[in-house]
């Protein structure tokens, strides 16, 4: 499959159904020489299209359908294709289902697009056979048919099994008689679907060769360049009077030489690198090429036939050779090796573009350059008064010793790099000479160490912005690659031996540092945990393992929401993720189940009150689970957008007071998230217990809900109950997990506003700190710090008012019958026996209730009082004596900051104190009523 993709007469590849979502990287499923242009279905599974076009023809998306794609249109992609001097509209369809009346809105697109181009491709699954001649063919023909394009004839492309094969795949086109070729191939292996292919005879254009600056190393004379080396005067770098001069002379010097035996030159680099092109394949190529032009010339039947019999074989051995180049570089190879050959020919992640032109580059080298994570002038004070206290142990101080050529040349040959760095000297400049040059290099290095002096020309470096995502927007999507001069690599690597071998010769290096010393790593780290802990359980020791991640307090709940099948999996393989969903849909459907039958059993008993006080409370307890859990299948992607944002590095700082901060959030969050789901699990083994022992005494057990099963007898109340037991627990544990997970979004929130207050009124300081150790002016650094807080709350509001635009619906639904819950539950606790099971699992229900509507309203308040008190921080500020400038920049954070953050329920009920004090009144209230009416 990619020896045939990577033919180059293949220009597109359409996708109609990619299956695809915004969290997959396009990195991992690109095809080499191709650029993936997508358009995801974001609600549910399947669906998505998406197209591979030749990376050297230039496009533009012209019309994508909106996601989720409305009911009554087909999801979409188009582009417009530049192709020399004519442009091509090319476009990939897809209708999920035979129910979709997508006609209006398809032949609305195709009036407004398709008369703007002098040609049009249109290709996908319609899921509108052809062959019935149905209503539905006769609109999709007579729509094409009006936009003045042709549907090319095809024979069945959908071959079900055990049913009519059917016409749903198309190909549409605005000028048939440019059709070359056409048809369909079978894909058994796997799809139901044929896939089609169509060559249309249009001229792409060319690809742009690209010209880099090389030197001729290959056709240069070894001998004489050695012979000419010798002959310069070296010793004028001696006389230099310092080290940057020295170097900048050596750097002339043997500038000078490769200039006249190797000189730089442009090389057109226009075709990717085909090492499985042999030179009979070439001599074949070329006899093909020598039939074409015949044949252009004259058109006989006897040529055609001969073009015909030499193409064929020559792309039949190309295919050929292609696949056995694959099958060797995979085959009894280092897997190093063998990962970076598959990476070139699509297989992994591939390498990101390191030249987006939408970036500023000033910009970015400006970012690279002004670090915004400056060292805290504060702590590391601190840290020097604590390293000065310590005392020094018994041995000889540090001193370098003088390199020797023998170590300068072993370790020029060790390092294989051979990128040139700001000098334009290389490995490949160094090695040649090594024999001749030596001496002078050592002496270069030497005099470094003697001066303590590290030369200018060698702190410079070329920057590479390697993107850290896909589609790179901000600066901070960029970490910078830095190509060092050669010789500079050679004098670290020299200094860095000497400093290991002192600090392993006087045992200065603690025994488990695994970073940055040779047979050391992460693995070797790993290796000496669980030894340990395997050396503490044959010695029958307790070992404690305690792994503190204070930067995602949320992490815990969505794990267990995506066990308990409502959260969405949002990484893995694709096999994993679909049976994933199958998994929350079927978890959803029982809920569902769950909830009708007690409907059903709450109409039968409408009559007696008692019983339906049994079911009610329940009943109105999954209303408002379920209502939650249809937020959680809706708006996956949002949530999953909520959950990335909490892990950003702006919200993870561990400096200053933010560390214990943040711990502390994330243990109060697991704690509550435990200690309110422990209390639910045991409200609903308690419920389990009592029906148990009513049933051992030989009592008949009536369960609140309707099932059609016998319960008297053992078998059938052994299934109600284990049924009625998991649908609870599951329902308990689930929605006591979302209720904590949206307060612990609200307390992060909290967090990070006590975070910024104290910030603010440490700002001076900071800036005053950072001023004197960088030498940068105070007021600039003071503006870049407060520029910085400004981004931080602005950045903790949206996360508030998202957090509220996706659950503030069903919040306001488990407000308005929280009410109503906790009047049944409290009617049906007055009808039991204080020292009853059935008592405590209902004190404890009640327990749960009363929580679940407190931490939305206790958080709220939290929330709110600490985006009070951050306008009082901001004016605390020490700014009399500072710029206009910063006094604007304050007085309009001032004006920002004096709105409080306000979470409510539905933009209605806000989440505050207030609000929980209403609630109990009114369900007090409906209590009241419920007695009286009995």
């Amino acid at each position: 499959m990619l020896a045939s993709f990577e033919s180059q007469n293949i220009h597109a590849i359409l996708v109609s159904e990619s299956w695809l979502k915004p969290c997959l990287p396009s990195t991992s499923y690109s095809l080499p020489g191709f650029h993936l242009i997508r358009n995801d279905r974001t609600n549910r599974g399947g669906g998505g299209v998406a197209i591979y076009l030749r990376s050297y023809l230039p496009f533009k998306i012209v019309s994508s359908s909106s996601q989720p794609p409305p009911v009554d249109s087909a999801e979409h992609l188009l582009v417009e294709v530049s192709l020399s001097q004519n442009k091509i509209l090319l476009g990939v369809f897809y209708s999920p289902s035979l129910s979709i009346n997508y006609f209006t809105s398809f032949e609305s697109l195709l009036e407004s697009l398709v008369p703007t181009y002098s040609h049009t491709i249109l290709m996908g699954d319609f899921n509108t056979c052809l062959l019935k001649g149905d209503n539905r063919s006769i609109k999709l023909e007579a729509i094409i048919e009006a936009c003045n394009m042709q549907i090319l004839p095809l024979s069945a492309t959908h071959n079900f099994p055990n049913s009519t094969p059917s016409l749903l795949d198309l190909i549409m086109v605005s000028s048939s008689n440019l059709v070359f070729k056409h048809g369909q191939c079978p894909a058994d292996a796997f799809s139901y679907h044929d896939l089609i292919f169509l060559s249309y005879k249009l001229r792409p254009p060319k690809i742009k060769p690209k010209l880099v600056l090389r030197r001729n190393f290959g056709g240069m004379d070894i001998e004489q360049l050695c012979e000419d080396a010798y002959n310069i005067d070296w010793s004028v770098i001696e006389r230099a009077p310092c080290i940057d001069d020295k170097v900048e002379l050596f750097c002339s010097l043997l500038t000078q030489l490769y200039d006249v035996h190797a000189p730089m030159h442009y090389v057109r680099l226009k075709h990717l690198p085909a090492p499985w092109l042999s030179d009979d394949l070439k001599k074949l190529i070329l006899q093909k090429n020598a039939a074409l032009s015949k044949l252009k010339r004259n058109k006989t039947e006897e040529n055609v036939r001969k073009y015909a019999k030499i193409r064929n074989r020559c792309n039949t051995l190309c295919r050929d050779a292609q696949r056995r180049h694959i099958h060797t570089s995979v085959e009894n190879g280092d897997s190093s090796r063998v990962w970076k050959f598959l990476k070139t020919v699509g297989v992994g992640r591939t390498s990101l573009n390191t030249s987006p032109p939408s970036v500023d580059f000033e910009l970015l080298n400006q970012h690279f350059s002004n670090p915004s994570n400056s060292f805290d002038s504060e702590h590391k004070l601190q840290t020097l008064r604590s390293l000065s206290v310590i005392p020094t142990p018994n041995y000889p101080p540090f001193v370098f010793s003088q390199f020797t050529e023998c170590d300068v040349k072993k370790t020029i040959l060790s390092i294989s790099s051979n990128a040139a760095g700001s000098d334009n000297i290389s490995r490949n400049m160094i090695v040649p000479l090594l024999d001749v040059i030596t001496p002078i290099i050592t002496y270069l290095l030497n005099a470094c160490v003697s001066s303590s002096k590290f030369p200018q020309a060698w702190k410079s470096a070329h920057i590479i912005p390697l993107p850290k995502k896909s589609n790179p927007v901000n600066l901070s999507d960029f970490r910078p690659i830095s190509i060092l001069p050669f010789l500079s690599k050679v004098l670290e690597k020299l200094i860095c031996q000497q400093l290991t071998l002192f600090l392993n010769k006087h045992n200065l290096l603690n025994s488990l540092q695994s970073g940055f010393r040779p047979g050391h790593s992460t693995a070797t780290a790993l290796i000496k945990v669980t030894d340990d802990i395997r050396w503490g359980m044959d010695n029958k020791q307790l070992t404690v393992m305690t792994l503190l991640d204070f930067t995602d307090c949320v992490r815990g709940h969505a794990e267990v929401l995506r066990q308990a099948g409502y959260l969405r999996l949002s990484t893995g393989s694709t096999t994993s993720r679909r049976l994933h969903a199958v998994y929350r849909l079927l978890v959803f459907s029982i809920t569902l189940l769950y909830l009708l039958q007690e409907c059903f059993y709450a109409y039968q008993e409408r009559g007696d009150m008692v019983k339906l006080s049994r079911v009610m409370f329940l009943l109105l307890c999954h209303v408002t689970s379920i209502a939650k859990q249809y937020v959680f299948h809706v708006d996956a992607d949002r949530i999953d957008e909520l959950i990335a944002g909490l892990n950003e590095p702006l919200f993870n700082s561990s400096s200053g007071a933010s560390k214990p901060l943040l711990l502390k959030t994330a243990l109060h969050a697991d704690r509550l998230r435990r200690g309110y789901a422990g209390t639910a699990v045991l409200t609903c083994t308690l419920w389990a217990v009592f029906p148990v022992q009513m049933h051992a005494r030989g009592l008949a057990v009536e369960f609140p809900l309707w099932t059609g099963i016998d319960t008297s007898h053992s078998i059938g109340f052994a299934v109600v109950l284990l049924y009625t037991y998991y649908v609870t627990t599951l329902v308990g544990i689930a929605n006591t997990t979302m209720d904590a997970f949206i307060a612990a979004v609200l307390y992060q929130c909290k967090t990070q506003l006590r975070i910024l207050s104290i910030n603010f009124q440490n700002l001076p300081d900071r800036a005053l700190a950072i001023s004197k150790e960088s030498g940068e002016n105070r007021d600039i650094v003071l503006r870049k710090l407060f520029v910085d807080c400004w981004i931080h709350y602005q950045k903790t509001t949206e996360t508030a008012w998202q957090l509220q635009d996706i659950f503030g619906t069903a919040v306001l639904i488990q407000f308005g019958i929280g009410g109503w819950i906790l009047c049944m539950a409290a009617y049906k606790l007055v009808s039991l026996s204080v020292l009853s099971i059935e008592f405590a699992s209902m004190a404890l229900f009640i327990s749960c209730i009363l929580t679940e509507l407190f931490l939305y309203c206790y958080y709220g308040t939290e929330l709110t009082d600490e985006s009070t008190r951050i306008v009082n921080s901001v004016y605390s500020m020490e700014w009399l004596d500072r710029p206009l400038k910063f006094k604007r920049l304050l007085v309009l954070l001032m004006l920002r900051v004096d709105r409080p953050i306000r979470p409510a329920a539905g933009l209605i009920i806000p989440l505050s104190l207030d609000t929980f004090i209403k609630i109990l009144k009114s369900s007090y209230t409906f209590y009241a009523v419920l007695r009286q009416t009995k």
